[in-house]
C-alpha cells in the first residue's frame, strides 16, 4: 500500500488508513481521517516536509507523519 509521501505533486487520493504511531491522535486531530481526499501539493523547500491539502485546507505534513499514511492504490 502507497503512503501519502509517494504522492507527485498534483496527484490526489483517499486515506486508507493511519498506522498507529506517535502521531495519530494528532493527524486524526488535524482532519486526516480515513476515507477524506488529499491531494499533495508540493514539498518543502528544503524537503523535510510535504505541503498538502484537504479540501479548503492547506496542512505542511512531516515526512515521517506521512509515511504513517496509507493511501488507496489508484
Amino acid at each position: 500500500m502507497k503512503t501519502l509521501g509517494e504522492l507527485l505533486p498534483g496527484e490526489s487520493a483517499f486515506i486508507e488508513e493511519i498506522d498507529l504511531s506517535i502521531f495519530t491522535c494528532k493527524l486524526l486531530s488535524l482532519g486526516l481521517l480515513p476515507r477524506t481526499k488529499v491531494s499533495m501539493v508540493r514539498p518543502s523547500p528544503f524537503g523535510d516536509a510535504y505541503y498538502v491539502k484537504m479540501g479548503n485546507l492547506h496542512l505542511a505534513i512531516r515526512k515521517s507523519e506521512a509515511a504513517a499514511i496509507k493511501i488507496a492504490d489508484k
